[in-house]
């Protein structure tokens, strides 16, 4: 009963595997321990705060999808259906559903801003090793790249947004990400 939403994280005998965009997104999502360099697994403050934020990240992403395919074998399960058919109410029928959609909003919204954080970190602190004379003024350069992320996303909040965001989710995040990474 509790475990039929969580046996579909297995992946095995998945079509979709053998299609190239699953790949392209599955690399250049969440889950990338193997992105820690050899360099940094020497016993030192980088390597240790880089080991926590890798294993933070990928427990995180895995809790979050435990917790989305827990509910949605509850959906399953009560309904009587497969789990493909029961997605969109997931939420609306379990006991006490505006706490538990308020806790999965929250959760959404962590990780968002958990990935953010990441990225945006692997940014700065690249440009900042080539270029060494920022670290003097680093708040105002950490700022001036935020300003510029802020800037370049006002595009997403226009009525053709939608386009913008499938745009860039398609051709310019996920290729550039394992061009980078490998």
């Amino acid at each position: 009963m509790g475990m039929s939403g969580v046996s579909d994280l297995d992946i095995s005998g998945r079509s979709d595997l053998l299609l190239p965009g699953a790949w392209l997104r599955r690399a250049a999502g969440p889950l990338q321990l193997q992105q820690v360099p050899q360099q940094l697994l020497q016993l030192t403050v980088v390597s240790r705060d880089a080991l926590i934020t890798s294993a933070t990240n990928c427990l995180t992403s895995f809790l979050a999808g435990f917790v989305v395919f827990s509910v949605l074998g509850y959906m399953s399960f009560v309904q009587r259906r497969p789990i493909e058919q029961v997605a969109r109410r997931a939420v609306a029928t379990i006991g006490g559903a505006s706490f538990w959609a308020i806790i999965f909003f929250f959760m959404i919204v962590t990780l968002g801003l958990d990935t953010t954080f990441g990225a945006l970190e692997a940014v700065i602190t690249g440009i900042m090793d080539e270029y060494p004379m920022l670290r003097r003024k680093r708040e105002l350069f950490v700022a001036g790249i935020i300003a510029y992320c802020f800037l370049g996303s006002l595009v997403t909040t226009t009525y053709g947004g939608i386009y913008m965001v499938q745009l860039f989710d398609t051709y310019a995040a996920p290729i550039s990400i394992l061009l980078v990474v490998f």
